[in-house]
Formats: structure tokens, C-alpha cells, sequence
């Protein structure tokens, strides 16, 4: 008797011993996933931020090609302006030259009659 009483309590201390390994073990193991739950809601976070960052980089782009629209807009308008107001200052340079070359005939044309006048 006194053997499966001594086998009885050596049972029980290795019993006790595996119950404190699995104490040990269930606290890793909470340990571990409160880790793990963090570093999920860290992902969660760092996942916003991506999809912030890329309907940002969105708003950009669309603002970018808005802005290239009226610019080229703005470069049709200017460059036909440019052609219209060479154009137009072509004729005005045109129009001074011939009359500078109308009065210089006139002037040459009444100078010997007014030399004449003169004396």
C-alpha cells in the first residue's frame, strides 16, 4: 500500500508540475495574442493611412490634369492672341511707313514751291 501511495503522490506532484507548465503556457499564449491584436489593429491603422495618402494622390492627379486642361486651354487662347496682335501691329507698322513715305513725297513735292514762297 505504501507504494501506490508513494507512486499516488509522485503522480500528484507531476500532475501539479504539468498544471504549472500549462499555467505558464496559457499566459504565452495571452501574452501572444494580445501582441498579435495590437499588431492587427496597428495594420488596421497603417491601412487607412495607405488609402488616405492614395485618395489623396487621386485628388492630385484629377486637380493636375484640371490644371493642364486650362493651362493648354490658356496657351490656345494666348498663342492666338500672340498671331492677332503681331497681325495687327504688322498692319499698324505697315500703315506708319507708308504714311512716312506719303508725307516725305508731299514735303519733297511742296519744298521748291515754298523755298519759292520763301524768297
Amino acid at each position: 500500500m505504501k507504494s501506490l501511495e508513494t507512486e499516488r503522490e509522485s503522480l500528484g506532484v507531476e500532475l501539479y508540475g504539468i498544471q504549472q507548465q500549462l499555467a505558464r503556457q496559457q499566459m504565452i499564449l495571452e501574452q501572444e495574442q494580445d501582441s498579435l491584436s495590437g499588431l492587427n489593429q496597428l495594420r488596421q491603422q497603417k491601412e487607412k493611412t495607405v488609402e488616405n495618402v492614395r485618395q489623396l494622390y487621386r485628388n492630385m492627379q484629377d486637380q493636375l490634369k484640371k490644371e493642364r486642361q486650362q493651362s493648354e486651354k490658356y496657351m490656345i487662347v494666348l498663342t492666338a492672341w500672340s498671331f492677332l496682335s503681331c497681325d495687327y501691329l504688322h498692319q499698324h507698322w505697315t500703315f506708319v511707313v507708308m504714311l512716312r513715305a506719303q508725307l516725305q513725297d508731299c514735303v519733297t513735292w511742296m519744298r521748291p514751291t515754298l523755298l519759292s514762297r520763301m524768297t
